[in-house]
């Protein structure tokens, strides 16, 4: 299960997959153990965010975590199932035209392992910092997959991790 999911669909009024009518956005700082980045305040901190959405008449869930140097994200109609996971860095050659694609790794091997490389690359390239994207919806209906990350580019708007969800081209 991805780390904190059960929490996140817990506090989102979730249980086993089904989101509740009234589930609203949480949004939960996790103590580290690990050292993070500081606050402003000197405070270690990692900071969960998870809301649930019917699209396309799939209960899709969403967890982003901000671990102060990287982001973890994932995306999903089912608690207990992780699907693929893509890791990119935006430590890719610059070139004179523009940037080059981040360099994305293959975690973990799933059905729908393309749709996670590419929006980890895209994410790395946005945020300047590793982006791991665990991506977990089924292939049908093909539009899930666009309209769920319409939805978390908006949230990712709302949380100020990107500054425009509308454009998220590398040019």
């Amino acid at each position: 299960m991805p780390v904190g999911q059960e929490a996140c669909m817990q506090q989102n009024g979730t249980t086993n997959g089904i989101a509740s009518e009234h589930a609203s956005p949480q949004t939960t700082e996790v103590p580290g153990t690990h050292p993070l980045p500081t606050t402003a305040a000197g405070a270690s901190r990692a900071v969960q965010h998870c809301f649930s959405e019917e699209i396309l008449d799939n209960t899709v869930h969403f967890q982003v975590m901000d671990l102060g140097r990287q982001l973890y994200i994932w995306v999903g109609t089912s608690a207990a199932h992780m699907g693929s996971l893509a890791m990119a860095s935006p430590l890719g050659a610059q070139t004179g035209t523009g940037r080059q694609m981040p360099p994305v790794a293959m975690l973990v091997k799933g059905a729908n392992e393309g749709g996670s490389a590419s929006l980890a690359q895209r994410l790395a390239a946005r945020v300047d910092r590793p982006v791991a994207v665990a991506w977990s919806l089924p292939e049908e209906p093909p539009a899930l997959g666009l309209v769920a990350e319409r939805r978390l580019m908006r949230e990712l708007q709302v949380l100020e991790l990107v500054a425009d969800s509308r454009n998220l081209s590398l040019d």
